[in-house]
């Protein structure tokens, strides 16, 4: 266990352990870079948009595993009512806890 817990934020185990594969490589570096992504691609967007005489499309952020589940996973998707009855299934199953 002393094994599992030093093992880094990007691990196959801590991907398993947030959501699955998607998860696989996501680190604090890979979150900062994508902010540091998002921010240029922003102040680009603000730039062209403040050069131009019509309104550019709206910016899409780069996509990162957490948003995407939880976009996924909004109520009426499959994910969420499957959550759903799963847990409806196990509380009858343990009436007691």
């Amino acid at each position: 266990m002393n094994l599992i817990i030093q093992l880094p934020p990007g691990s196959r185990f801590y991907a398993e352990k947030r959501g699955g594969p998607a998860f696989r490589g996501w680190d604090e570096d890979r979150y900062a870079m994508v902010a540091v992504i998002n921010a240029v691609r922003a102040l680009q967007w603000t730039y062209v948009a403040s050069k131009s005489k019509r309104r550019p499309p709206q910016l899409q952020p780069f996509p990162i595993p957490d948003e995407m589940r939880r976009r996924k996973e909004g109520p009426g998707t499959f994910a969420f009512i499957a959550k759903k009855k799963l847990a409806e299934l196990k509380q009858k199953e343990n009436p007691g806890g």
